[in-house]
């Protein structure tokens, strides 16, 4: 390609032979307690994500007092 400037190379993922180191990446997305709906579509997301800053910031400092917050493990 490009008159040998460039070399193209095509590698894919066989799920045959790494069927079982595959599954072990798999993440459940439904009923996932860890994994957060989407939220609403705002008309003015900005604003809303200003609106959040303070109740953000109070989190983040309630965290440093918290002993068991990762904040205050890192920090220790």
């Amino acid at each position: 390609m490009m008159n040998g400037k460039v070399t193209l190379t095509i590698a894919g993922e066989s799920l045959q032979k790494t069927t079982g180191v595959f599954k072990k990446r798999l993440v459940r997305l439904h009923q996932n307690p860890l994994i957060k709906p989407l939220p609403k579509i705002e008309a003015d997301p900005v604003a809303v994500d200003i609106a959040e800053i303070p109740q953000v910031l109070s989190d983040i400092q309630s965290s440093w007092d918290d002993g068991q917050s990762i904040n205050n493990i890192a920090a220790w």
